[in-house]
């Protein structure tokens, strides 16, 4: 396996793409082209969860997919469009590098958790949008992906999930903010209590105008100015198949983000797939003991995702069934 650390523009060492590239051999095929996944990790568009990167990178990769992870703008520097165009650039990477790396460039498909599943919806609904063409100085065909995999997405904005419950106790406020203030991107100690309060003994916060203000790089923005990244507007007839999963139980991300979007897909005849899973928390990743971190995200339920994401793919490829 040959990995590479790849900085998507020399002058930004923030944004990088991690290679997980399958080798081949003459014992094999030694011009063997693969199918190609490119990961966006979750994490709130104010961390990259590693929960989401690396050991799903690997799992696609023991089932032949050479592998990326997009390392994108967080925090202060996750303004729209910046992610977008970030992610549109790994893409057209991994095109114009698909003789060198022995990618098949007609199936490269976008997987996403999360925020990341907001950005890989971004890519499979504006690939077409001629602003954002020329932001990257590239064509319709090679920032199309060819298939999507959605994983518990964002997809609506502004984000309409409630309060968050935190771990921390009400007397903990000041140790509390001084790490919220660095993890959020927020400017001052005065901002961190707009968006803090306390309930049965427990600090909440309101994430959602903290993700809404992040996105937007200010506070006074309209609402045409952030629904136009709301993706279920965003699907038409081009938009490339995909495949969708979240909980039920989900309490981060309502599920009705991922139900518009499904909606969206089938009022526009488009290939969708769709699984609902009955329980599990939000940010399952693999749902294995793997990716657990520690926390209780082992779920062999909602862990069929993956299995059923690449029988999904296969079909979409028409390479008929796993064995």
């Amino acid at each position: 396996m040959i990995c590479k650390n790849i900085q998507l523009d020399e002058s930004n060492p923030r944004v990088f793409v991690n290679t997980y590239l399958l080798g081949n051999s003459n014992q094999y095929d030694k011009n063997k082209c693969r199918p190609a996944v490119l990961i966006f990790p979750g994490g709130g568009y104010t961390k990259i969860s590693d929960r989401e990167a690396e050991f799903v990178a690997l799992a696609f990769a023991a089932e032949g997919y050479h592998a990326f992870v997009l390392k994108y703008s967080v925090k202060e520097y996750a303004v729209m469009p910046r992610p977008i165009i970030e992610a549109f650039q790994a893409i057209k990477l991994i095109r114009e590098h698909s003789k060198e790396w022995y990618v098949d460039p007609d199936r490269l498909v976008v997987c996403g958790f999360s925020a990341g599943g907001h950005l890989a919806s971004c890519t499979l609904t504006m690939w077409n949008d001629p602003e954002l063409l020329n932001m990257v100085g590239s064509d319709r065909k090679t920032l199309r992906p060819n298939a999507g995999i959605l994983s518990y997405p964002c997809i609506v904005f502004p984000f309409r999930q409630g309060p968050v419950k935190t771990d921390y106790k009400e007397e903990s406020m000041n140790d509390f903010i001084k790490k919220a203030i660095p993890e959020l991107g927020l400017k001052s100690v005065d901002e961190a209590r707009e968006l803090i309060y306390t309930q049965d003994g427990y600090i909440w916060m309101e994430f959602s105008k903290t993700l809404n203000r992040m996105l937007m790089g200010k506070m006074d923005f309209t609402m045409d100015e952030i629904v136009k990244y709301s993706t279920n507007l965003r699907v038409d007839t081009g938009t490339p198949p995909t495949f969708v999963w979240t909980t039920r139980t989900d309490q981060t991300v309502p599920v009705e983000d991922s139900i518009d979007f499904v909606d969206a897909m089938i009022k526009n005849c488009c290939n969708i797939e769709f699984h609902m899973f009955g329980d599990g928390q939000h940010g399952l990743s693999l749902a294995v003991e793997q990716t657990a971190g520690g926390k209780d995200m082992v779920n062999p339920q909602a862990a069929k995702w993956f299995l059923m994401a690449l029988d999904w793919l296969r079909a979409v490829f028409g390479l008929g069934t796993r064995d």
